[in-house]
């Protein structure tokens, strides 16, 4: 069974294609549905993986597997089957198009919060914590959403979120709130000397989100300086702070018996229900260290697990049979 599975936000795309034997993992610009005219995201997998597969007898996949920002409505997720579709048809030679069946493989599209919830706590329950060019806090049981804050997208919210974070580089530039060691170091990293320029750059935009995405990630990439450090992990903390919401509360009777057994055996049973948190989005992965410290502060006594990607554990639980029938 050879099967590929997206892991798509708006900023970057990993692809991950499993043979039966090996993982390959590719990476190209993020995929949106409401850009997908101007993505480059599909000829970019197109060129990797055709250097890389090379067997022109077999068609590369059985199934495509695709969990991406954008695709909560059926219409949204149309679009994007159709155009994997069109781009798994440029796989099948010339002189095999009349033999080859209309669908060569099976393609599943949803949404990138219910692929991370499948990734992160396949069989078991958490918390998770996506700080992408969208964010995502959710409850998770097994697979599935139990309970989520909406993100209310880059305009409206998105604390924590690369495109929040570019918004406020721009906002400290531009009106002076930071040290001088920082402007200078944003004025190193970014093209923000000309203040026309970069806002008719920025507000003529096509995928505005990506764009402070990537502002973000020019500036936040190490070394950084102290002041922005200490910014950083002030908005890790208040985003996690949002996402502590979402742990189960204590039923009252059941707290009191508990304080009462603890008090009467001078143990120190805490009655807090525990869940482990599992963390992932391209801020976090650029300062895992200061991103986990940051959560474990938040979420005391709590287990704290980083995720480079959900790619790459979707496509082994896949391989293994983890993930529900319904996927599979």
């Amino acid at each position: 069974m050879k099967h590929l599975v997206i892991d798509s936000g708006a900023s970057k795309t990993e692809w991950v294609y499993f043979d039966g034997q090996s993982h390959h993992s590719f990476k190209t610009e993020g995929i949106h549905p409401y850009y997908l005219k101007s993505t480059t995201a599909f000829n970019e997998f197109y060129q990797q993986f055709s250097s890389f597969y090379q067997d022109e007898t077999m068609f590369p996949f059985d199934k495509i597997y695709y969990f991406g920002t954008g695709c909560a409505d059926e219409q949204s997720k149309s679009s994007v089957e159709e155009k994997l579709r069109l781009m798994c048809t440029r796989w099948i030679p010339e002189s095999r198009k009349d033999t080859v069946k209309k669908e060569p493989c099976s393609i599943f599209v949803n949404s990138d919060v219910d692929g991370a919830a499948k990734a992160t706590f396949p069989v078991s329950e958490g918390i998770m914590i996506l700080l992408g060019t969208g964010t995502i806090f959710a409850h998770v049981d097994s697979g599935n959403i139990i309970h989520r804050i909406p993100s209310l997208g880059y305009v409206l919210g998105d604390e924590g979120s690369a495109a929040y974070l570019g918004k406020q580089i721009y906002i400290g530039y531009y009106r002076k709130l930071w040290s001088p060691e920082t402007l200078r170091l944003i004025r190193e990293r970014t093209d923000f000397l000309d203040y026309g320029a970069q806002m008719s750059k920025l507000y003529s935009s096509t995928r505005p989100s990506a764009h402070l995405g990537r502002v973000a990630q020019q500036v936040l990439s190490e070394p950084i300086t102290n002041e922005l450090k200490f910014w950083l992990g002030q908005q890790f903390i208040s985003a996690f702070t949002l996402a502590k919401e979402l742990l189960p509360r204590d039923n009252p009777f059941e707290k009191a018996v508990r304080t009462s057994i603890r008090d009467e055996k001078n143990s120190s049973l805490e009655p807090t229900i525990r869940l482990p948190i599992a963390l992932s989005g391209g801020v976090i992965q650029a300062h895992q260290k200061l991103a986990k410290s940051c959560a474990e502060i938040v979420f005391k006594d709590h287990s704290v697990t980083l995720f480079p990607s959900f790619a790459r554990p979707l496509s082994e639980y896949l391989e293994n049979g983890v993930l529900p029938l319904s996927l599979s």
